[in-house]
């Protein structure tokens, strides 16, 4: 994968327990000490992938929900 929207393409197809291992790994691998356009970058591919806490508490509800 080499672009930002391949990447985001592949993210989308994950299933949400995947999300959060790539949530993690953002996490542990944020700059540091970013450049502007590094932390741009970052910012916009976690936005992508809009999963905060909030949204995977939800995300698992709702899949609970529908399993009943």
């Amino acid at each position: 994968m080499s672009t930002l929207a391949e990447i985001e393409d592949a993210i989308a197809q994950l299933p949400p327990t995947q999300w959060m291992e790539i949530r993690r790994w953002m996490d542990a691998h944020a700059p540091k000490a970013a450049t502007p356009e590094a932390l741009k970058v970052f910012r916009q591919l976690q936005d992508e992938v809009k999963l905060t806490a909030e949204g995977a508490a939800a995300w698992k509800d709702a899949v609970a929900d529908a399993r009943r």
